[in-house]
């Protein structure tokens, strides 16, 4: 079926204004590691997060973790998708794609739903697929969970 593309003046203003609203969310809740950044501790509620420095901790309600070729993260990350082009130590939970670049390694405990590989790229540790259902009972086990159970002892 062939797909069709309107001329920006041909889209309604109000579908541009919904779409660019969407975008500057998405920015909005975007957050860069840069270069020469080293940043411990907790990160959560990211529609992005591209790590270009190091981070150490956890990461969660992530929708999309990159960690760019000077990127290295370490500690445990539950996220939609994760690409790889650099370096990840841990528990790495992928609910969708898990792709990992030509320059990338991966090692720990490594649990997708998809995953991509370049030739080049480093998978190593407990590393398995995780069937969508797993997924969303996970989840629904964490939004159950009290307030401080995980994590803390």
């Amino acid at each position: 079926m062939p797909v069709t593309v309107l001329p920006k003046d041909l889209v309604a203003p109000s579908a541009r204004r919904v779409g660019a609203e969407a975008q500057a969310r998405a920015r909005g809740r975007t957050l860069v590691v840069g270069r020469d950044i080293v940043l411990s501790g907790e990160i959560e509620s990211c529609e992005k997060l591209i790590i270009e420095g190091r981070v150490e901790g956890d990461i969660t309600d992530t929708k999309r973790l990159e960690i760019a070729e000077t990127g290295r993260f370490k500690g445990k990350a539950v996220v939609e998708e994760c690409l790889v082009a650099g370096a990840c130590e841990g528990e790495l939970s992928v609910n969708g794609l898990l792709t990992i670049r030509a320059k990338g390694r991966v090692e720990g405990t490594v649990r997708y739903v998809e995953i991509e590989v370049e030739r080049g790229g480093r998978l190593s540790g407990d590393v398995g697929v995780q069937a969508v259902r797993e997924v969303a009972s996970q989840a629904e086990a964490e939004a159950r969970a009290p307030e401080g159970s995980h994590g803390s002892g």
